[in-house]
């Protein structure tokens, strides 16, 4: 697993990934590679705060998505208001 691609994942580099985690970098990279195969009460809570993370960048993304939707299907109400055509965003 390349830490440096799922730090980016999470909007981190692999320092504040290791730190937002609670371990050092040399430890992260020994769980990441294999070396360090024990699963502790620890480290399962440092995946759990990265699936709670997730949620929360899922949530934040769909919210970013919807709103430029809203912008879109605006833009095109706009466009039909200025011609007088019949707004296609309110038929649908």
């Amino acid at each position: 697993m390349d830490l440096k691609v799922v730090s980016k994942k999470f909007n981190h580099d692999v320092s504040s990934f290791a730190k937002l985690l609670g371990y050092s970098r040399p430890a992260l990279y020994q769980i990441a590679d294999g070396t360090n195969r024990v699963c502790t009460p620890r480290y399962y809570a440092a995946m759990t705060l990265l699936k709670l993370e997730s949620d929360r960048m899922y949530e934040e993304d769909l919210k970013a998505a919807e709103q430029r939707q809203l912008d879109r299907e605006k833009s095109i109400a706009e466009m039909c208001k200025n011609v007088g055509a019949i707004n296609v965003v309110e038929r649908v």
